[in-house]
């Protein structure tokens, strides 16, 4: 554990990240204004499918995938003109949002964010700017399989690491990654997107493709082709991160599963 990153103990069990640019307040639910959908998307929620889709059905001009951030808000209420104050159920708008296991999302997000490599050999152009987000220790994600460390089990091993850190420390709650879905959804504005407010909630579990056209159908709007391209009805679209293995490799002890639900 990098004891540098470690408050004081008389802090709060809660860290900034200096490095991030990727801030929490620069959130903002996305809109389909034509048929009053409003979206609290969450980052590490398939937050670039949905970015995607958003676009698409507003006939944006923007990237496709994980590709330049200000496409993630350019179906932003403020990018489409569109005050808050005239989001409300009374005007006729309906509110949703998808959420996900919150061991699966920490996992995600330090397989997401914290790889350290050169960019060229994760096949992510981009890579290198999303390092910053990681807010902690990086692990080698080219590390080869040879020595006595092979290379799942020192993964695994990082990843422990990074849970016993922020149980130490605190949840990064300055970066939208690490933050919780509850934070997410409170700077998308509380009232309208508490659970019991929403219209439609979905989970980033099961069938995916067919709880994004429910909610569509919410707001009476049905696209099943755009939805099959970006949410396809077998295997996963878009980015991954680069953990090799499943959740229980990762997540297969008590202290771990504890540590992570204590966050």
């Amino acid at each position: 554990v990098n004891e540098a990153l470690i408050p004081a103990g008389d802090e709060p069990k809660v860290r900034a990240c200096r490095e991030t640019v990727d801030v929490v307040k620069s959130l903002e639910a996305l809109v389909l204004p034509e048929f009053k959908l409003a979206f609290c998307y969450i980052p590490k929620v398939a937050c670039t499918q949905f970015k995607d889709l958003f676009n698409h059905v507003n006939g944006l001009n923007t990237s496709v995938g994980f590709g330049k951030d200000g496409d993630y808000l350019a179906s932003a209420w403020t990018n489409l003109g569109i005050k808050k104050k005239d989001i409300t159920r009374e005007n006729g708008w309906r509110f949703a949002t998808f959420t996900r296991d919150p061991a699966l999302r920490y996992l995600s997000t330090f397989g997401d964010v914290c790889p350290l490599g050169n960019p060229q050999d994760l096949d992510l152009p981009s890579m290198s700017g999303h390092q910053w987000s990681c807010c902690g220790p990086m692990f080698d994600a080219g590390r080869a399989e040879e020595g006595p460390w092979q290379d799942d089990q020192y993964r695994i091993t990082a990843f422990k690491t990074r849970v016993k850190l922020d149980v130490k420390a605190g949840r990064v709650h300055s970066d939208q990654h690490w933050a919780s879905q509850t934070q997410v959804l409170e700077q998308c504005g509380w009232e309208l997107f508490k659970p019991d407010n929403l219209d439609y909630w979905g989970v980033l579990s099961g069938d995916v493709n067919m709880q994004v056209k429910d909610m569509l159908k919410t707001v009476g709007h049905r696209d099943d082709v755009a939805v099959d391209r970006f949410f396809p009805k077998e295997g996963v679209a878009g980015h991954t991160g680069y953990l090799k293995g499943e959740p229980p490799d990762f997540i297969n002890d008590v202290e771990t599963l504890e540590g992570i639900v204590q966050l």
